[in-house]
């Protein structure tokens, strides 16, 4: 059903999938329509999946059964993701439908997260939104999130499951917008609320964002819009020169730092009636805080205020889809971001812990 869909796409959509606001390439010429050059490589895609697919050593078992049949908006992520290399766009699919049946995630979004509580109250967060672009918006208390007090009650691999869990639950919200919008949404955006950090460091938050770094980086390529971190404090400053050189080139102008006094920019690009009032917009909804929940005995939350050291809640933003940092937004010195460091300034974002 690829060609019947890519058929009915406008004029736009099409745009959108094969270059996603990236230059035309040379392919494109007078007598090539963009939307033949689509059909082309979702064509060439579909082949050599097949034959791939065909033959595996046992299909059935190394791949999820939906692993035949990616979507228009799969198949361009990874195309894309290879520089147009379709070959090796496929190779990357297989290899991370593979990864997926290896970790048990074959219907991870199917059923409730048993965790679904703890992670709810230890790392507030929420699901609520479209940007001005139609993206779907993930918000975040990062800077009053402990990973070191949530590694007391779930281990390393309990958050990469959950941060895949994320990462599946925000593929899906895709087709789910697209059919409901009736255009292609394909890509997602994040926002990490800095308010409430400290300067200490914590060696198990820098390991979790970077393992988490490194796993968007393979299996979730073309997936961020953009990352906004905002009420960013002058002390984020040393701890971001430590993340700078993990990042994707790629991805820098996807990254987007607002201070507390710049606010107002930040309302602006999203859009005030997309952002709730706590942070200046006009929108009714509101974040989640952060509580303290027992696993061991679900005993009543207790609401827990206070701060967290930077890098915990860096980790707490195990970031889907590939995002850069952009030159800060700030109307003073709190935020500066220099390009003259000589390190790359792009970050792989793409699924938060939770």
């Amino acid at each position: 059903g690829n060609m019947e869909d890519l058929e009915r796409l406008s004029k736009e959509d099409v745009k959108l999938l094969l270059f996603d606001g990236q230059q035309q390439r040379s392919s494109a010429t007078s007598t090539t329509s963009i939307r033949d050059q689509l059909k082309t490589y979702v064509h060439e895609f579909i082949s050599i999946l097949e034959e791939r697919y065909d033959s595996s050593f046992d299909p059935s078992t190394s791949y999820r059964p939906q692993a035949q049949s990616p979507s228009l908006i799969t198949i361009m992520r990874f195309v894309r993701g290879e520089k147009y290399d379709v070959e090796k766009g496929v190779i990357r699919y297989l290899k991370y439908e593979k990864w997926l049946k290896e970790k048990g995630c074959d219907t991870i979004i199917d059923q409730p997260d048993p965790k679904e509580e703890f992670y709810k109250n230890m790392t507030p967060h929420l699901y609520y939104g479209l940007d001005k672009q139609n993206r779907p918006m993930y918000w975040e208390r990062s800077g009053i999130i402990r990973v070191p007090e949530v590694l007391k009650q779930v281990t390393e691999e309990d958050l990469q499951l959950r941060h895949i869990y994320h990462m599946q639950r925000v593929l899906q919200s895709f087709e789910g917008y697209s059919k409901e919008l009736g255009k292609v949404v394909h890509k997602f955006a994040v926002v990490c609320d800095l308010k409430g950090l400290s300067f200490k460091p914590s060696p198990s938050a820098m390991k979790a964002l970077k393992d988490t770094l490194s796993m968007d980086s393979e299996y979730y390529p073309e997936t961020l819009g953009t990352f906004y971190i905002i009420n960013v404090p002058w002390i984020f400053k040393p701890i971001w020169a430590i993340i700078r050189p993990w990042l994707d080139p790629i991805t820098k102008e996807k990254f987007k730092l607002f201070s507390s006094s710049a606010m107002n920019e930040f309302v602006a690009e999203i859009g005030s009636s997309n952002v709730p009032e706590e942070y200046g917009g006009t929108a009714q909804f509101q974040i989640p805080q952060k509580q303290f929940y027992s696993l061991a005995d679900n005993c009543d939350v207790v609401v827990e205020n206070g701060t967290q050291n930077i890098s915990t809640a860096l980790a707490s933003t195990s970031i889907s889809m590939k995002t850069q940092n952009s030159n800060s937004a700030d109307d003073n010195d709190d935020v500066e971001d220099n390009d003259d460091d000589n390190v790359d300034d792009d970050f792989h974002s793409g699924g938060m812990l939770v």
